[in-house]
């Protein structure tokens, strides 16, 4: 008798099963058994701290002179500005700063300091009026008002009065947008020109005095000593023609047209080199 045939049934388990049990342990060791590549971490590195800015060199100079203002030193941190500012290392950034508190200083201690250096003094004689004494001391009468806090116009014989030493003038630099008061030649204090337009015949630098002042108040000038005076507009005019510094329209009352060329400045500025400047007193208009 012949045998059957083997039935595919059989032929699947005995040698297909085991091939594929064979095909599947190896991918189930190839998934899970095989060293899986990570790429290396790159090799720590030290931090290197950021470089320190350089301290300036007038940084501690600036501070002191802080200092003492907080303290009521205000003398005392002047002269130190003086000193660091006579000669500023180079590449200081705070020269600016240093001398708009240089200016500061210089205001209020001429002011209202009456042991100020700048200062002298005057006994008032028969017949003298403010306005005489302003004119024979070369400073304006708004100047007196303010050393001795005069409450009006008045003085009386016999009177003791703060009257100033030396004298006030102007330099105006165009480039630097900024305007300079200075006491005798040396610096006094600065303000910023808010905007300008130089006259069509400018040509440089040059030299001038101040020829006049006018305070305007609802389209007139006031004179010093009318209610309207303190809070007027007012117009330095150099005897140059166009060259002019007046306050920036900022009230409607003053009711003034602004001069077609010249240099704006903020009131409250403007307001203080008035209290400075005379006529006739010099004046430069740099490049």
């Amino acid at each position: 008798m012949s045998r059957r045939p083997r039935s595919r049934i059989w032929f699947l388990l005995k040698v297909l099963l085991p091939v594929a049990l064979l095909a599947g342990g190896a991918a189930w060791w190839i998934r899970h058994m095989k060293p899986r590549w990570t790429p290396a971490a790159p090799p720590a590195t030290a931090a290197v701290p950021a470089p320190k800015p350089a301290r300036d060199p007038l940084q501690g100079p600036f501070e002191e002179a802080g200092r003492d203002v907080g303290a009521g030193r205000l003398a005392a941190a002047r002269e130190l500005l003086l000193k660091a500012l006579g000669a500023p290392p180079p590449g200081s950034a705070l020269v600016p700063r240093m001398r708009a508190l240089l200016g500061e200083l210089n205001v209020t201690l001429f002011l209202n300091d009456p042991t100020d250096t700048r200062r002298d003094s005057h006994t008032v004689g028969p017949g003298d009026t403010l306005v005489g004494v302003a004119r024979r001391f070369g400073c304006t009468p708004e100047m007196l008002a303010l050393l001795n806090d005069l409450p009006g116009i008045t003085i009386r014989k016999g009177q003791r009065m703060s009257v100033p030493k030396g004298r006030f003038s102007l330099a105006i630099d165009p480039a630097a947008r900024e305007v300079f008061l200075l006491s005798d030649g040396y610096f006094f204090n600065a303000y910023p020109i808010v905007e300008y337009r130089l006259p069509p015949t400018h040509k440089g630098a040059f030299h001038s005095t101040v020829s006049k002042k006018f305070n305007w108040k609802a389209g007139a000038q006031v004179a010093f000593g009318h209610p309207a005076h303190l809070d007027a507009a007012r117009w330095i005019t150099l005897a140059t023609p166009g060259y002019i510094l007046f306050t920036r329209q900022e009230d409607p009352g003053w009711d003034v047209a602004p001069p077609p060329t010249g240099f704006a400045l903020q009131p409250g500025d403007l307001d203080e080199i008035s209290i400075f400047l005379v006529p006739g007193a010099e004046a430069t208009v740099q490049n």
